[in-house]
C-alpha cells in the first residue's frame, strides 16, 4: 500500500521493479546448485570492488538521500490506474456528467458530487466520495496529473470552480 505519489513524495520514494530469476538448474540438481553457488561466491571480491569505487553520477546525486529517488514508470502507471482520484474521472466519464452536447462540465466540487450522485444508480460515487472533502481532493490531484482535462479557478469569497474536459476518444 503506496500513498498517492505526488510533488511532495516524488523526490522521497524510490520505486523499483523486480523480476524473478531461473536458475541454471534444476531444484533437485544439488551438485548444479553447489557449483552455482561457488561460481557467484568466487565472484563477489570483483563485486565488491566495482561496489567500492562505484561513483553516483552527479546527475543522480541528491544532497539529501545521495542519490535521486527513481519510480518504474510502468508501475507509477499502474498505481495512478488504481488511485482514487483516476477511479474518480472514470467514474465522470463512464456517467457522462457533460450531456449530450459534450461541453465541457463546470462548478464546485460539491455540484460534482451531487451530481454525479445523481446519475450513479450503482452507489460507486458514494463507496467512492466517503469522507466530506474527499471530491475536492481528488479533484486537485486530477488538475496536476491532467491539466489537459481538469481546471479550476477561484475568486475571493468563492468556492473553487472547476472545469472538466470530455475525453476526445469518444
Amino acid at each position: 500500500m503506496l500513498p498517492p505519489i505526488d510533488e511532495s513524495l516524488k523526490d522521497k520514494i524510490t520505486l523499483l521493479r523486480a523480476t524473478p530469476i531461473t536458475p541454471p538448474y534444476k531444484a533437485d540438481d544439488i551438485k548444479a546448485r553447489n557449483a552455482w553457488r561457488a561460481k557467484l561466491t568466487a565472484e563477489l571480491p570483483a563485486f565488491m570492488h566495482w561496489l567500492r569505487t562505484f561513483r553516483v553520477a552527479a546527475a543522480m546525486v541528491n544532497v539529501r538521500y545521495g542519490v535521486c529517488a527513481y519510480q518504474d514508470p510502468e508501475l507509477v502507471e499502474s498505481l495512478q490506474d488504481l488511485s482514487p482520484e483516476r477511479r474518480l474521472l472514470t467514474m465522470m466519464d463512464a456517467l457522462f456528467i457533460w450531456g449530450v452536447d459534450r461541453l465541457p462540465w463546470s462548478g464546485t466540487a460539491a455540484e460534482l458530487e451531487e451530481r454525479l450522485l445523481e446519475k450513479d444508480k450503482l452507489g460507486r460515487v458514494q463507496r467512492l466520495l466517503y469522507y466530506h472533502g474527499a471530491c475536492g481532493t481528488y479533484l486537485g490531484r486530477l488538475e496536476t496529473q491532467f491539466a489537459e482535462r481538469v481546471s479550476s479557478k477561484k475568486k475571493p469569497c468563492q468556492s473553487k470552480r472547476y472545469t472538466i474536459i470530455p475525453p476526445d476518444n469518444e
